[in-house]
């Protein structure tokens, strides 16, 4: 269910990339029962490249403490996950992520205000 949040709600920016679309649209269906997605950010595909390596899924979700019990979804290859908020919701978001799938951090890049993490995402 899209709602609108207000700032004070932490929320965490995803983009996915290098993965086919019904990919994309699985993870994004699971985060979405999970955490409510911005209903000005609900996912949307930003480039629309034919190439797959250069194509990129965006979408906002305003994450909290208890999420409902994960179904992981099928996955037919890796996906490459872009997690950008404050340091507890990427934290919040990476631990659902965590119960879905098996989860490689490639990065992670920290500030006070802001976290960024790469994530690559595999089928269990």
């Amino acid at each position: 269910m899209a709602t609108r949040t207000d700032s004070t709600q932490p929320q965490v920016s995803v983009q996915l990339t290098a993965c086919r679309p019904e990919d994309a649209r699985a993870v994004f269906a699971e985060l979405g029962r999970l955490f409510h997605p911005d209903v000005e950010s609900a996912p949307h595909e930003v480039s629309g490249l034919d190439d797959r390596q250069h194509r990129v899924w965006s979408a906002e979700y305003t994450v909290a403490e208890d999420w409902p019990l994960p179904r992981p979804p099928e996955l037919r290859g890796p996906v490459d996950a872009e997690l950008q908020g404050s340091p507890h919701a990427v934290q919040l978001l990476e631990s659902a992520l965590a119960e879905l799938f098996t989860v490689r951090t490639e990065t992670d890049v920290a500030g006070d205000q802001e976290e960024q993490t790469r994530v690559r995402l595999e089928a269990r």
